[in-house]
Order: structure tokens, then sequence, then C-alpha cells
């Protein structure tokens, strides 16, 4: 508690002391408002696959960028889809339509990276709704959008709808 005080944030410089591009996404705070846990994503410039040591430190909190932008996600040709058969029934679900339709949860948002969890009932080509499966997509967009990263969630939680049991079906997932 205290190390990274409200309104403060932490940068990252590499051994030279040169700043490295560093983007803060805090969870939680202690009670006093200083962070207490954040997601921490790092551009390293010597490029994927590659390792530095980094130094970190509490900073002022400044203007973070332009975050990656759903919209983005939404104009390119991405999408993952879940198809379900259940007992010789096929249910679906497709993260793009999810995410043109509903509020998708903003996980992270910043310059670096973006993530967005939006989900639904797995439907019948005819639409209707398995009673009890439901798929979630947790979407990451990388800036430029040069790399889009999804996993997919099938959820049997509705334990207040009558009938709840396990359930068998086979799966297919597209990206």
């Amino acid at each position: 508690a205290g190390d990274v005080p409200a309104g403060y944030t932490v940068e990252a410089k590499n051994p030279g002391g040169a700043l490295v591009e560093l983007q803060v996404d805090k969870k939680a705070t202690h009670a006093d408002g200083s962070l207490r846990h954040a997601i921490l994503t790092v551009r390293l410039p010597s490029g994927v696959g590659s390792s530095e040591i980094l130094t970190l430190s509490s900073v002022a909190d400044g203007t973070g960028g332009t975050p990656v932008a759903l919209s983005d996600v939404q104009a390119s040709s991405f999408d993952a889809q879940v198809s379900l058969n259940v007992g010789g029934a096929v249910h679906s679900a497709s993260a793009k339509t999810l995410l043109s339709s509903g509020t998708p949860q903003v996980w992270l948002s910043g310059p670096l990276v973006s993530e967005w969890i939006v989900g639904g009932p797995v439907k019948t080509a005819g639409g209707v709704a398995h009673a009890h499966l439901s798929a979630y997509f947790h979407v990451r967009a990388y800036a430029g959008l040069t790399r889009v990263r999804v996993d997919m969630v099938v959820e049997n939680n509705w334990t207040l709808v009558s009938g709840p049991a396990d359930r068998s079906y086979d799966a297919s997932l597209s990206v």
C-alpha cells in the first residue's frame, strides 16, 4: 500500500534509463487509493521474443494515449465463432455479432492493447437460444490492429433455470 499513490501510475525504463512503452490497466486499489493490482503491457524495442531488465517506478499519472478502438476491430474481417452440436441440434455464437449488438465489458484499454469481453446464449439458425449454454469471447486487439487474440468460453451456469444438468456437446471453434 502506498507504493503507487492515488493519482500516480507506473513507468518503465531500460538499464540505460530510456523510457519503454508501458500501458497500465488499473484493476484494484488499497483503501488509501494507492494501486494494489494492475495489468502491465509493455512493448520492448527489441521486439517479439526478446527479454530485457526493466525498472518500474511511480510517476504522476498523465495522459495515456489513444486506446485501440473497438470500431477498428468491428471494421476488420475479424470474427470468432463457436458452434455446438447438442444432441443433433446446432447452436452457435459469433464474436463479431455479439460485439456489434451488445455492450461489451472493457477489460483493457490503452494505446498498446484493448480487450473486450462479450457473451450471450448460443442459438440455432432459427434464433432459438439454448436454455442453459452461453458463449463468451475475450477479444484482445493490439496497436495497429496487426493481431487480434480471442479466448472462447462455453458456460453451463444456469443453476436458477429449470432442469440444470451436465450437458454433452461437440464443439467447433473458428477464428
